[in-house]
């Protein structure tokens, strides 16, 4: 890694550092803080001790785990010299977590995959018959929305809804679905008799009453309700998700279906003025979905003989998850348990500067 990248990752643990101070939280940083000043200033010298004696001042660090993520810096700066191998990332690469869309090769094309709803065995009885008994609701539910003046949105709201609970394969998407039927039909509800109101908003309700039988559910939840973005970054991540579909869109190793899973969840956040946290991780997973998938397929690639049409495969994997990365990782990264895509990127970035 030339020197400027390792002075971009080394700016930015200052940065972190900083930030920490200014903020009230700078207890135990003053000794790191100079030894990142001192190894900013020899960079054409950095060694593998210099790096250790840096991990050593962060273990020292007065704070309960790792807040401010400095050691995915640390493992960028091993990327940078050379010390984490291609193993050490694919170990730090999850695989495909519970989200509205998962993601795997087929060969060499990105396609979506399925889902299965899997409760666990001690839920599996009352959570399944939960769900069937919703579906057997919305079956009626969706037949008599056929005689009614609903507006086509929420009747095709509920139609997806109940396609997409009978498919038994996502329970995310069940959850999303379940979250429009309710918007759409808080929005059109004084148009609606008492009766078809009750009956439409029961229905939603039996829906969330059969998802929270599953701790799946349960979890994906309570991860939303941890995540803490502002607006701003919100905004800034559907843009730079629309950035990626478009390229996405004219990657010839990529499925059709892939672009389309990432404008709905997209779709989700921006059609709320105040999206609701659980579409905002939809979207924040599914990225990071994507992003596991193809760091993974583009180590293996790189853990090859790599032939001239490889190198130019890696390339181009590459460039595409770069599109839009520099604001969509640091956002992403936020995410509970998604703070391994700061060492994926700086591992891409190394990727593509050498091929």
């Amino acid at each position: 890694m030339k020197p400027d990248r390792l002075g971009n990752i080394l700016e930015e643990m200052e940065a972190r550092l900083t930030r920490a101070q200014r903020d009230g939280n700078g207890r135990g940083l003053a000794a790191l803080t100079v030894a990142v000043r001192r190894y900013r200033a020899k960079l054409d010298k950095l060694s593998a001790s210099d790096i250790s004696e840096l991990e050593r001042l962060i273990a020292q660090v007065p704070m309960q785990g790792d807040p401010l993520r400095l050691n995915n810096l640390i493992a960028g700066l091993k990327i940078g010299l050379n010390q984490l191998s291609l193993d050490d990332i694919i170990d730090a690469t999850p695989g495909q977590k519970l989200a509205a869309f998962q993601f795997g090769f087929e060969g060499e094309l990105l396609k979506v995959i399925d889902q299965p709803i899997k409760p666990y065995e001690s839920e599996k009885d009352i959570a399944m018959a939960s769900l069937e008994a919703a579906i057997q609701n919305g079956a009626y539910v969706n037949e008599d929305l056929k005689a009614t003046n609903v507006s086509p949105r929420v009747r095709e709201a509920f139609a997806r809804l109940q396609a997409t609970m009978s498919s038994y394969t996502n329970i995310v998407q069940i959850g999303a679905g379940a979250q429009i039927c309710s918007r759409y039909l808080q929005m059109e509800v004084e148009e609606l008799s008492p009766s078809l109101a009750g009956m439409l908003v029961g229905h939603i309700e039996s829906v969330f009453a059969a998802l929270s039988q599953f701790k799946d559910w349960r979890v994906y939840c309570e991860n939303a309700y941890e995540l803490h973005l502002e607006p701003g970054s919100i905004k800034e991540l559907t843009e730079n998700a629309s950035l990626l579909i478009k390229d996405l869109r004219e990657n010839n190793v990529i499925d059709a279906a892939v672009p389309n899973a990432l404008e709905t969840v997209v779709g989700w956040v921006e059609e709320q003025a105040q999206p609701d946290k659980r579409d905002v991780l939809s979207l924040g997973r599914t990225l990071e979905n994507i992003w596991s998938a193809m760091v993974k397929q583009i180590v293996s690639f790189a853990k090859e003989t790599a032939s001239e049409t490889r190198k130019l495969a890696i390339k181009a994997a590459a460039a595409t998850l770069l599109i839009g990365a520099v604001s969509l990782v640091p956002i992403i990264s936020k995410i509970p348990g998604a703070q391994w895509i700061e060492v994926a990127y700086i591992y891409v970035k190394s990727i593509r500067d050498k091929q």
